[in-house]
């Protein structure tokens, strides 16, 4: 299967490499492409969301040469996703929706939206490369205990951030809940944690029909899961990967590599057999109750049942 990726703002195509490199290890893909969405060419901020989804179709017939489409869209790769999805739904297998939300549904929604992205295009440009990066990881919803590295500033990295903003923004597509709703094409949404810091416009049309746990479904379902580690994202986007491609018995790909768990606060993760490396009960108490913590890949998992649940699954 071939694997398309696009990042989303602020980055390059190798960002999701570390899902892509997942995908490979668990032979679901043999091929894939990042491309950069911010640098002149086919593929930038030059083309609105109509023209860019024909550029970037064209592109990906060219570069999967048959072979099975899965793609990956996170935030603003997300949005360009949706249209493509929508335009071109014979191109795909399957598709993960991350951090992306459909149209805004209300005038108030769209003025915000617009007043928000002004204030930044006038920040692109004068405002010192170095305060530019740190204001925007200093708002609410970017916000962490340490500062990502800082870009390298290109010449063209001013003009292209302040048109992805413009003509890449949520107050331009239109692509509704319904849209997805009545896709062809089985996906798979994700939300970050911190959508809740975000802007009001964003945060209120970001929650859009996902349901309140993650399952791994045909479309029209949808699924939804809040993340705020990257390692439960590599494994859960591998088990979707693994059902849409079935092993040469019609089995789960991935079926004898991945244990399903539900963990105390009813979120459903997909752990590597191998990768488990300790596992530790806890008895109820008044508090809370009994479960099994699991350490897997430099992580702690709390899942519910018992010691006795949990052994099996993992033989």
């Amino acid at each position: 299967m071939f694997l398309v990726t696009l990042h989303g703002f602020w980055g390059n195509g190798s960002d999701l490499d570390p899902i892509s490199e997942a995908l490979r290890q668990a032979n679901l893909v043999d091929r894939s492409w990042g491309p950069d969405l911010l640098v002149p060419g086919p593929l930038s901020p030059d083309l609105g969301f109509s023209e860019w989804t024909e550029s970037f179709a064209n592109e990906l017939r060219r570069r999967a040469a048959g072979s099975k489409v899965m793609a990956i869209g996170y935030s603003m790769g997300g949005r360009l996703l949706l249209h493509v999805l929508k335009s071109h739904p014979e191109l795909f297998r399957g598709a993960v929706i991350v951090s992306s939300q459909p149209e805004l549904q209300t005038v108030e929604e769209v003025r915000e939206r617009k007043l928000w992205e002004l204030n930044w295009d006038l920040a692109f440009q004068d405002r010192p490369w170095n305060e530019l990066w740190r204001d925007w990881n200093h708002m609410e919803v970017l916000k962490s205990k340490s500062l990502r590295p800082l870009p390298i500033e290109f010449s063209h990295s001013r003009e292209y951030l302040a048109k992805a903003l413009k003509e890449w923004s949520p107050s331009r597509h239109l692509i509704s809940v319904q849209d997805f709703r009545q896709s062809e094409v089985p996906l798979f949404g994700w939300l970050d944690r911190r959508i809740e810091n975000m802007p009001r416009c964003t945060r209120n049309s970001a929650k859009w029909g996902f349901r309140g746990s993650l399952s791994l479904f045909q479309t029209p379902d949808i699924a939804f899961i809040w993340i705020s580690q990257i390692c439960s994202l590599r494994l859960s986007v591998a088990s979707f990967a693994g059902k849409l491609e079935p092993d040469q018995k019609g089995g789960s790909a991935v079926a004898s590599k991945y244990v399903e768990l539900k963990t105390t606060d009813n979120t459903t993760i997909y752990v590597r057999k191998e990768a488990v490396v300790v596992l530790e009960e806890s008895p109820p108490s008044s508090r809370v109750e009994g479960h099994v913590k699991v350490f897997v890949a430099g992580f702690k998992f709390a899942v519910k049942g018992t010691l006795n649940d949990v052994l099996p699954l993992l033989d």
